[in-house]
């Protein structure tokens, strides 16, 4: 029951409500099936007015306390839209509390509603939510309501014991192991091993347990990748210490344990083929072992650049976005040496340091474990350049540039605190930058078209958006880049068939076609082969082949009957080859799909005629016209029909719309 005014009720009002629901609901739903539980809470007191009748009376009133009355009452302020009252019952008695609650409003001035809730219970979970977080053990009873757990904090509070902590880590549901998800479970797993390496390095003789804690946390991290830390660390609220190191058998003992419990878990869940054809991952294609190793060696160097210095960014790095390193003369090999020198470095600097400042080789590791599954060295990845790999990443840099950079800045030079600046004015201005062409795909794609103009896809992509937006002489320019690039691309040859056949120039789209059946597919499947049937049927009846356009027309049609062109240009050809109840029932199909297509109705017109059906040639006749009266085919067909041009046929006519319309 929610209140509809502003007001104050009373707490024997309250009370008086209570009870009427509380009998309605015993002598209809039984004692044990329902919960009242009453809303507002009376705090606001009422009391009589000071009585004043004689002199010196004052003080004799019952109950006086100074300026104020006696007190009278209780009374609860509400608002409009409180809740007064609420039930918790099951859902087949639900007309039962309705109807207390009904008579419970008699008890209140003013208006009342009644409403049922999405919630369970008096808890604030959806019945879906509900159901979900309590097979998933997410759930604590805590009275009326539930607690609800979260991902957060140490793994020990959700499985009861700390000790098994670390291994919890790989004991997931048993589902396919995908990239982003291996990347997680490796870091998570080495992770511990790391930190443990780092705390190691400091030798005290008296080490925090808020250290072990965010070790232990970090471990079990969120899957989506962000790190939680509770809020207890750091503030040194634990009193207990740890005297002495655990022996080195036993961390060991632990980092094996979890690195066999993940190992027999991929073994046994296995993982999943990607099915990345040549266009999206060359490398994996090439025959020479040399030409990989380099080549994904390179792709490792432009990681490490767009980690540093994000420029110039792509939504695909595809075939020839990054040209395959072929032999050791490659100048391209001096940007390998740099990054891994660079890391190299990096490291030998963390490890001097460890004991004094542990954050740097921290910040190392998290950057070097995550990359591990997605370095194409150990397992094939789906992707040439996935910038979404570097979401994890991005957490140990931000380490690493952090502890560099909180350990010289007290020094006296003032170019660190120059370059760290430059840095950061770039990556606000980049950030800003790119999340502007992400506003649109035509922004997106046309930005990336300029500085990836060797990208297979971005350049199809930058057409395709050319194609939907009518421009057809800037899209098969850009398609023809495309093929430039990597000529066996089945759908770009289609794309351009597709403008060609918009442009009418039906003898060079069927070349295109003709390109495709002679074994250029790559790219087209069972999902998307409807497209060239269809469209190759078209073409063929355009060109008067009839029989053959036909058989490609219903192939296609059996896959995507959603074709409204298609049906029309069935029916013409069923109608040409003299099966006109056939085409009756294609051109109905069509007049389904686009029921205010004056060329369907044209040429359905036509085919009653020459199937001597007057009445029904006439009605379709009228709809043409009603829709398209000076159609140059509909003006024909009328004259025809009516016997104004003597001797004249009618005919019939073809359509095809441009991409994304009907």
């Amino acid at each position: 029951m929610v209140c509809d005014e502003y007001q104050q009720l009373t707490s024997e009002a309250l009370e008086a409500a209570r009870i009427a629901v509380n009998k309605y609901m015993i002598t209809n739903a039984g004692r044990d099936f329902f919960h009242i539980r009453m809303r507002p809470h009376p705090f606001n007191v009422i009391r009589i007015n000071k009585t004043l009748s004689c002199a010196g009376a004052d003080r004799l009133s019952s109950g006086m306390r100074g300026a104020f009355g006696k007190a009278y009452g209780t009374a609860a302020r509400v608002n409009i839209g409180q809740v007064l009252i609420s039930v918790r019952t099951k859902e087949e008695k639900s007309n039962i509390a309705i109807e207390a609650l009904r008579r419970a409003k008699f008890k209140f001035p003013g208006r009342q509603k009644i409403h049922v809730s999405s919630k369970w219970g008096f808890t604030n979970f959806t019945k879906d939510d509900y159901l979900k977080w309590k097979a998933c053990g997410r759930l604590v009873p805590d009275g009326t309501t539930v607690k609800w757990l979260s991902s957060r904090g140490p793994l020990y509070r959700l499985i009861g014991r700390r000790q098994y902590a670390l291994v919890g880590v790989s004991r997931r549901r048993q589902v396919p192991v995908g990239v982003s998800r291996m990347q997680r479970h490796v870091a998570k797993t080495a992770n511990a091993a790391w930190l443990s390496v780092v705390e190691r390095g400091r030798a005290r003789a008296s080490v925090d347990v808020t250290r072990r804690q965010l070790a232990v946390r970090i471990c079990a991290a969120p899957p989506q990748g962000s790190v939680g830390v509770s809020k207890g660390i750091g503030r040194r609220q634990s009193a207990v210490k740890i005297f002495a190191a655990p022996p080195v058998r036993k961390e060991l003992c632990d980092v094996v344990g979890v690195m066999c419990v993940a190992g027999l878990r991929t073994w046994y869940v296995g993982g999943t083929d990607a099915g990345f054809g040549y266009v999206d991952t060359p490398i994996k294609y090439q025959d020479h072992l040399l030409t990989r190793t380099l080549s994904y060696l390179f792709q490792h160097a432009y990681y490490a650049q767009l980690l540093v210095l994000p420029w110039n960014q792509s939504w695909d790095y595809s075939y020839e976005a990054l040209a395959m390193v072929t032999c050791l003369q490659d100048l391209r090999l001096q940007a390998i040496l740099a990054a891994y020198l660079a890391l190299a470095a990096l490291a030998c600097h963390g490890i001097r340091l460890r004991g004094s400042c542990p954050a740097v080789i921290l910040g190392i590791g998290l950057v070097v474990i995550p990359f591990v599954p997605a370095s194409n060295l150990f397992f094939l990845v789906g992707t040439t350049i996935g910038e979404r790999l570097l979401y994890p990443l991005t957490v140990g840099w931000s380490v690493l540039v952090a502890a560099i950079g909180s350990r010289c800045a007290g020094g006296k030079s003032p170019s660190l605190r120059l370059a760290a600046g430059a840095l950061l004015a770039t990556y606000v201005v980049n950030s800003n930058i790119r999340m502007s062409h992400w506003r649109g795909n035509s922004e997106l794609f046309l930005q990336d078209a300029k500085h990836w103009g060797r990208s297979v896809k971005v350049v199809h992509a930058q057409a395709s958006e050319y194609q939907a937006r009518g421009q057809l002489q800037e899209a098969l320019e850009y398609y023809q880049r495309s093929l430039d690039i990597f000529d066996d691309q089945a759908i770009t040859d289609y794309c351009i068939a597709r403008i060609l056949i918009n442009l009418g120039r039906f003898q060079e789209a069927h070349v295109r076609f003709d390109k495709i059946l002679t074994g250029h597919g790559i790219g087209l499947h069972d999902g998307n082969d409807f497209l060239w049937m269809t469209d190759l049927g078209y073409l063929l009846v355009q060109l008067g082949a009839d029989k053959e356009g036909a058989h490609y027309l219903q192939e296609g049609l059996n896959r995507m009957a959603y074709s409204c062109y298609g049906w029309n240009a069935l029916g013409v050809a069923q109608a040409r080859q003299g099966t006109l109840e056939q085409a009756v029932v294609s051109l109905t199909e069509g007049l389904r799909c686009d029921p205010e297509s004056a060329v369907i109705w044209s040429n359905l017109a036509a085919v009653y005629a020459f199937g001597n059906a007057g009445p029904q040639a006439s009605d379709a006749l009228q709809q043409a016209i009603a829709l398209n009266a000076s159609h140059p085919v509909v003006v024909h067909n009328m004259r025809a029909l009516t016997g104004e041009a003597h001797g004249q046929q009618p005919r019939f006519d073809l359509y095809i719309p441009l991409p994304g319309r009907r």
